[in-house]
């Protein structure tokens, strides 16, 4: 395996269980949110297992607060990379941690949403069905970004039509 995911107990030549994979979650989750690994060395050279395993075993690790991270997302970092196994987090205490819990809940809002409009479809059958469909695809779509409106504030007479089309959509 790679060095960086090792859990402190490997590294020590000690015993080891199950809570080696959450240590290895809590590496990935950083890695994830910082862009680098937590423990890796200065220096790429061939000691530098030497020194990402001393930074395991004395845990010398940095949460980067210019980040902005939420404080569940900071706590479930520190709890999986506890140099304790039995103090680090069980996977059955990850899927029940505030910061998991918190995207559940808004992925069961997204899910509510969806049969309300499918519920109101069922219940007026008359409806257009077009608008159904739209209102489930805009329930369906990526968030998008607000998008910086054209330079222009109206459509000019001699505009090309793409032009036009160009400008109204920026207006949506």
């Amino acid at each position: 395996g790679t060095y960086e995911y090792m859990a402190p107990e490997i590294v020590k030549d000690e015993p080891y269980d199950q809570s080696i994979d959450t240590w290895a979650l809590g590496v990935l989750l950083y890695e994830m949110t910082h862009g680098y690994s937590p423990f890796r060395a200065k220096e790429t050279n061939e000691d530098e297992y030497k020194e990402i395993f001393r930074n395991i075993i004395k845990l010398q690790y940095q949460i980067d607060a210019t980040l902005g991270l939420s404080s569940e997302c900071v706590d479930m970092i520190e709890k999986l990379l506890d140099n304790d196994k039995d103090v680090r987090l069980t996977a059955k205490q990850v899927f029940i941690h505030p910061w998991v819990k918190k995207y559940e809940m808004i992925k069961k809002q997204e899910q509510i949403a969806k049969a309300k409009v499918v519920k109101e479809a069922m219940e007026f059958p008359d409806k257009a069905m077009d608008e159904v469909l739209g209102r489930l695809e805009k329930l369906n779509a990526p968030k998008k970004q607000k998008k910086k409106r054209a330079a222009s504030k109206q459509v000019k007479h001699n505009d090309t039509l793409h032009e036009k089309v160009a400008y109204l959509n920026a207006k949506k």
